[in-house]
Order: structure tokens, then sequence, then C-alpha cells
């Protein structure tokens, strides 16, 4: 089994930095600007709040049919789908 260190400073600056852009993301979506979240989004598909964003972004664009179900097929066993089903 292998074993790797990573020094705490580089792991924390990548979660802040995630949590930066996640805030950034979030703002993308109230501001409608699509294009700069959807680039911005794909950079944070491994942060755990990651399908909450998404789900941000589906409810104001609800035309996105094959996305809104592979988000429910994605998340099927999660809160989120129930939130997405109400």
């Amino acid at each position: 089994m292998a074993c790797f260190f990573f020094p705490v400073q580089f792991l924390g600056n990548t979660l802040e930095q995630q949590r930066q852009d996640f805030l950034l993301a979030e703002r993308l979506v109230e501001q409608g600007n699509d294009n700069a979240f959807l680039i911005l989004s794909s950079t944070l598909a491994d942060y755990p709040l990651y399908p909450y964003l998404q789900y941000q972004w589906l409810k104001n664009n609800l035309q996105q049919a094959d996305k809104i179900l592979a988000f429910l097929s994605a998340y099927k066993d999660t809160r989120l789908r129930r939130f997405a089903t109400l």
C-alpha cells in the first residue's frame, strides 16, 4: 500500500481556492452568467458542495431536461433528489 504525504499548506490552499471559487460560482448563477458559471463550476467537480451548485444552476435552467435527468440520476439517493422532486 502506498502512502502519500502532502504538505498541509498545499491541501489548505486548494480547499480555500475551491471555497472562493464556489462562492463566485454562486454569484454567477445569481447574475445569470451561464457561460462563466459553466467554466468555473467544471473546476469544482470534486468539491463537496458541487451538487448543490449544480442544483442552484438547474433551478434557473429548467429547459435543460437532459442535464436535469442526469442530475436526478446521479443524486437519486441524496437529499438533493428530494429537493428536486418537490
